[in-house]
């Protein structure tokens, strides 16, 4: 039985900002975005994220963070958008997203993810919990590692290993690493938001990865009721077992962190004519930007 952190527990609602750091671009560079595939997006600081009105919370008491959806902007100008990191880093245990809306859009590559707290990629490993681009409807989670981690595809699991791969080192692979592809049409973009929103679970120990996605209307009731037992739920999405992983020393202290990245190396190298097709879409069409934010309800750590 998992017991509730006081570090998370609450869930951020109203202090959800200051918990987080922000991912200023003009203080260091976006490594989301190449030359070759450049980023749209121009992650602000705190405070302009705040006068802008990319996060806030709203009346319901959720935390809302987003990209600027009213601009219209040319020449080398990229899109405001937001980028954040727990202050804290998280070992083991669950860690449970309770969404009401999750990001979608055209040119847009929303994620919720963990990462190294040493900034030490990928050997202090990644975990990817929700991710996609575009217009998506199956939603992709994986791990990055160094070498010596690989999927055991014996494992019970949903998800689809074909799309993304059985080998975790993200540096033989151009960064692919290994993880699913959700077989269900409603864990990315709108589908993820039909029926009140969706829940993102992940739980963490020296014997595995595994991660879950449940539309609120199917979500297992322990989960609501804040006495969540991963043992009970279905077959999850992801398994990364420890049989070809070594989960300890692949993945130290992680951070979390919440970002709508736009074009860059997933959503622009996919973009019809290409990148800077991708980042001139973005400047030209702000109304595409009208459902890429998170809403977030809640986010809670167990151990």
């Amino acid at each position: 039985m998992y017991t509730p952190i006081a570090f998370m527990a609450t869930g951020y609602h109203g202090n959800f900002i200051d918990k987080f750091t922000f991912w200023d671009d003009s203080q260091r560079t976006d490594p989301t975005g190449t030359s070759q595939d450049p980023s749209a997006a121009n992650f602000v600081s705190s405070a302009s994220a705040q006068q802008r009105g990319l996060v806030a919370v709203n009346d319901q008491g959720n935390f809302v963070l987003s990209s600027d959806s009213t601009s219209r902007l040319d020449g080398n100008a990229r899109r405001p958008s937001v980028r954040i990191q727990s202050t804290d880093s998280i070992h083991h245990g669950l860690l449970i997203l309770d969404a009401a809306h999750l990001p979608y859009g055209n040119t847009s590559w929303p994620s919720f993810w963990l990462s190294g707290a040493d900034g030490n990629w990928p050997y202090s490993g990644e975990i990817d919990i929700y991710e996609g681009v575009n217009f998506n409807t199956r939603n992709t989670m994986s791990y990055h590692t160094s070498d010596g981690c690989s999927y055991d595809t014996s494992v019970k699991q949903t998800g689809n290993l074909a799309p993304v791969g059985t080998n975790c080192n993200a540096l033989a692979n151009n960064d692919e690493a290994c993880g699913n592809l959700d077989p269900s049409t409603t864990s990315f973009g709108s589908g993820a938001n039909s029926n009140g929103g969706s829940y993102y679970a992940m739980e963490w120990t020296s014997d595995h990865i595994k991660m879950w996605h449940f539309n609120r209307a199917y979500a297992p009731s322990d989960i609501a009721s804040g006495e969540p037992n991963p043992a009970d739920w279905p077959t999850p999405v992801t398994y990364l077992a420890s049989t070809n992983c070594d989960i300890d020393s692949h993945f130290l202290d992680q951070v979390i962190i919440f970002a709508v990245e736009i074009c860059g190396t997933w959503a622009g190298a996919v973009f019809p004519g290409g990148p800077y097709d991708c980042i001139q879409y973005a400047q030209q069409n702000p109304e595409a930007f009208g459902s890429a934010y998170f809403e977030v309800r809640s986010l809670s750590y167990y151990q």
